[in-house]
């Protein structure tokens, strides 16, 4: 699968025992599996010339499926957004008689780059999806394709390291990979040459900055010893020399199974220097939460620059650090620009996927996943991605760098300076990413600038209540997370952890003058956000109304894995302030009534914040979630039905927890309301379904015929949970309509997700839906309703 790149958990392959021709084909999704929810993708970057007459692209498919309803499992070929992981199909199926052939006019994308992509969804109920694809070509006419020229955006005002560089950096600070050879740590399971990779680019730039030569490799002139030929017959700029000089970088700073200490990183640096007689000519100092000043001052002095990005997560009292990561620092603001930098990025290269930033020597260049990376290897290709520096209390941050879990997963537990402590659990929350320090390598007698930062004058005073307190509240002071975002931005270009004093007010430190949304959330409830407002100089008085309770993890939202934590506290019989929402001293029933009362809302709530109140309920965030553990698995019981029209069935949510426990089972359920309806074991029409004996206390039950929709979590207090095999609910339907085919799913794509937990940790492994066929009713027989005794 050269030039192609895959994601997702069904697999995209290739094999040898089913093709179309040839020896052979590619195949998305698992046909030998039970179904599991999830996506298999695969896709290729092209660029269609301008101008041209005609540019098929034509391809065979071969698609199988045990669920035919397009809705939820189904095949499609288009064109893939990789920063949305979304792909606008413009060929689906839902299932073929054998191979099929397909030819899409792409003229329409003419002069554009593109992703062309092949995608399997299966939802994970029941009745999997798979799909083979063979002979798929691409041609254009004319086929002459022009050299595509340099692509950058948002990088106005930005100012680059020195470029043109002839021997060798001739697009400016160079980009190497950190995925390759010897960088993956099977312990760890994550890639760990980030700060090897990031200093071989400063280390290089700097070099070539100094060569007095200008023949470019792989002719061999080496005029300055910074860096030099591992080998002893290519020239030190030669590509070759790249996997040696990050190896022997990744041996000096003991980079490790943990990724890189700060501290090894500093003193390789300074071994590596006197190793090559350069000690004297350049300094390395370490720099802990550097300013932005600091960092625009280096980059316009030609100072190498490397930065431990620190991700962290807010967990309601305090910053936790979760790992860090490496970065090159390639470019910052000029004089009069924004507050931005541009870095290298060993991890992943933001501005060829459409993000700010510049790509050289093309928009798109493709990548091939291999470890053996050898494309950024040339110092002329690269990718300078551009991100926003905001302010994270008395530190710099760059904006938006972490959006979901899976942007830092592989960095969680690496990369610490001593005093950083250890990792934390990541509990559910936004990542923010601080700069924690910047590493900095200076020729010696190098120029100071001097750059300063206009004074901030805009300050905010406000008010807040918490939801259930006592009154008069308790004395003594709570920390508020508090966060300014410029008006179409979700990520925070202000963020401060500020302690409220009286409990209700609090006042943010100075920013600039602007207009924000400013959102404020505290440990356990519901962020508010306060609608957009321009903010002048001097202090703004706001009111950010009550933040509703119940949010014990931190993510935003009220659901099951918070019932569950709150179980888990009662039955412990320990007392933890945490979930004690009304601050009685006791966590019991009222505490459990208050988080239920609250079962299903996410912020952001939305308050006028200036003037009158007005809280309106907000749509849940795209944030990530916790990685779910082995364990649990829910299904309903039977899988497969056969009714007639009229008659009233049942149907069991069962759980199967064969070697875990678990305290709260949390579902939810789509049914065709056209051919089913829930009911009661009478047959009368229903609003909720029967919970069953384990779980016990219902935080929420609701059944919609209009919509066709179930909604259920139910939770035990018991010490140690629930194992076993066990029944949670009993569902009562009606048969309304004949149907050969009528679903009723689990659905997990989306807030609110279908989960069984312990004491907030989330342990749903797999489940399926029923299938229910309803024929007509024979003549002459009438169904009684099942009665439960």
């Amino acid at each position: 699968m050269a030039y192609w790149e895959s994601s997702g958990a069904l697999m995209p392959r290739v094999i040898t025992n089913t093709v179309h021709s040839g020896q052979y084909s590619m195949i998305i999704g698992l046909p030998t599996m039970p179904e599991i929810p999830g996506d298999g993708r695969v896709w290729q970057w092209v660029t269609i010339p301008s101008g041209v007459t005609a540019a098929p692209w034509r391809f065979w498919y071969n698609v199988y499926s045990r669920d035919g309803d397009p809705q939820y499992d189904w095949f499609e070929a288009g064109i893939f957004d990789p920063d949305l992981m979304q792909t606008t199909a413009i060929l689906q199926s839902t299932g073929t008689a054998g191979w099929a052939h397909a030819e899409i006019d792409l003229t329409s994308y003419a002069g554009k780059t593109i992703a062309l992509a092949f995608h399997v969804r299966q939802d994970g109920n029941a009745g999997a999806t798979w799909a083979l694809v063979d002979d798929t070509s691409l041609c254009v006419e004319p086929p002459a394709i022009p050299a595509p020229a340099p692509f950058a955006t948002g990088t106005e005002g930005t100012c680059f390291a020195e470029g043109g560089l002839f021997d060798y950096a001739p697009s400016g600070m160079p980009d190497f990979e950190m995925i390759r050879t010897g960088g993956w740590s099977a312990t760890s399971q994550a890639w760990v040459r980030d700060a090897p990779a990031a200093a071989a680019n400063a280390l290089w730039w700097l070099d070539s900055v100094n060569e007095p030569g200008s023949n470019p490799p792989p002719a061999v002139s080496d005029g300055f010893n910074l860096v030099e030929s591992y080998d002893g017959i290519h020239d030190d700029h030669a590509t070759t020399n790249v996997p040696d000089l990050i190896g022997d970088l990744a041996n000096r700073f003991s980079t490790g199974d943990a990724g890189t200490a700060l501290n090894n990183a500093v003193q390789g640096l300074r071994n590596y220097l006197n190793a090559r007689g350069m000690g004297s000519q350049f300094s390395v100092t370490s720099v802990r939460a550097p300013s932005y000043a600091t960092l625009q001052s280096a980059v316009a002095d030609a100072k190498g620059v490397i930065l431990l990005l620190g991700f962290w997560e807010w967990q309601g009292k305090e910053w936790k650090r979760l790992g860090g990561h490496y970065v090159t620092v390639a470019g910052a603001g000029c004089a009069d620009g924004p507050r931005a930098l541009a870095i290298s990025d060993p991890w992943r290269d933001w501005a060829e996927k459409g993000r700010d930033g510049e790509v050289l020597p093309a928009q798109r260049h493709t990548h091939s996943g291999s470890h053996e990376q050898t494309l950024h290897d040339n110092a002329a290709v690269l990718s300078h991605d551009v991100y926003q520096v905001g302010t994270m209390d008395n530190a710099a941050m760059l904006v938006g760098y972490a959006r979901y879990l899976s942007d830092v997963e592989n960095f969680l537990g690496l990369n610490f300076a001593v005093e950083q402590g250890q990792p934390a659990l990541h509990r559910g929350g936004p990542i923010y990413t601080r700069i924690d320090y910047a590493i900095i390598i200076a020729p010696a007698g190098a120029a100071e600038t001097a750059v300063s930062e206009s004074a901030p004058t805009a300050q905010i005073h406000g008010v807040v209540e918490h939801e259930a307190w006592p009154t008069p509240p308790p004395v003594f002071n709570i920390p508020l997370l508090v966060s300014l975002h410029e008006p179409t931005s979700p990520y925070p270009l202000y963020l401060w952890s500020i302690t409220t004093t009286n409990v209700t007010e609090f006042t943010t430190p100075l920013f600039e003058p602007g207009e924000y949304t400013i959102k404020a959330k505290s440990a356990r409830s519901l962020r508010n956000a306060a609608v957009a407002f321009d903010y002048p100089a001097g202090t703004t008085q706001v009111d950010m109304e009550t933040l509703l309770t119940g949010d014990l993890n931190n993510d935003n939202r009220v659901d099951g894995l918070d019932v569950s934590l709150m179980a888990g506290r009662i039955a412990s019989g320990t007392y933890e302030p945490l979930p004690d929402l009304n601050m009685d001293n006791a966590v019991n029933g009222l505490d459990q009534a208050l988080m239920w009362a609250n079962f299903g809302k996410a912020g952001d709530i939305v308050v006028l914040g200036i003037g009158l109140q007005s809280s309106v309920a907000g749509s849940a965030p795209q944030i990530a979630g916790s990685s779910a553990v082995t364990g649990a698995f829910l299904n309903l019981a039977p899988s497969a039905l056969q009714v007639y029209q009229g008659q009233v069935f049942f149907l069991d949510v069962t759980a199967q927890i064969p070697s875990d426990s678990a305290d709260t089972v949390e579902f939810h359920l789509d049914f065709d309301p056209g051919v089913l309806q829930v009911v009661d074991s009478r047959g009368r029409p229903a609003t909720q379904i029967q919970s069953g004996d384990t779980m016990p206390l219902v935080a929420y039950n609701r059944a919609d015929n209009g919509i066709g929709r179930i909604d259920f979590c139910a939770t035990t207090t018991e010490p140690g949970g629930k194992a076993g095999t066990f029944t949670v609910a009993k569902i009562h339907f009606k048969a309304v309509a004949q149907s050969r085919g009528a679903w009723v799913r689990f659905t997990r794509d989306q807030w609110p997700y279908t989960e069984v937990a312990y004491q907030g940790k989330a342990l749903l492994r797999r489940y399926a839906g029923a299938e229910i066929t309803v024929g007509a009713a024979p003549v002459g027989r009438n169904f009684l309703p099942v009665v439960m005794r």
